[in-house]
């Protein structure tokens, strides 16, 4: 598997990020009911950011490049709060249509510590 790493953030009010592996290079390997090869992956998505809560959403999925599977995209509503060194999540999304892979309903739940969230806070603010 090879993969490429880009991302990009907006304003201080709203924030896009780019995909972390765009490129899925595997070999053709025939699964009895469908094939599978490398493929393209996306993602994006957008947040509005209101103090310390980020609400937005997310599209992402693959283009198969080669092979009978087919190319799954899901989407996904979240909301991400900041308090301190914490950070806690919840998105919700589903499946757009009925292809291996897609889920036909997600739920993320996430808590995460963020060792420089309140001096990155502080920068931001003198900023």
């Amino acid at each position: 598997m090879a993969g490429a790493s880009a991302g990009r953030t907006g304003s201080r009010r709203s924030g896009a990020a780019a995909n972390d592996r765009p490129l899925l290079y595997r070999g053709s390997k025939d699964l009895a009911i469908t094939s599978t090869g490398s493929a393209v992956a996306f993602a994006g998505g957008v947040a509005y950011r209101w103090r310390d809560l980020r609400v937005g959403p997310e599209l992402f999925g693959r283009y198969q490049l080669e092979g009978t599977d087919t190319s799954p995209v899901e989407a996904l509503l979240g909301a991400r709060y900041a308090r301190g060194p914490l950070e806690y999540g919840l998105a919700l999304g589903t499946g757009l249509h009925r292809s291996p892979g897609a889920a036909p309903f997600r739920a993320v739940v996430q808590v995460s510590w963020r060792p420089g969230g309140l001096l990155a806070r502080q920068v931001a603010a003198a900023e």
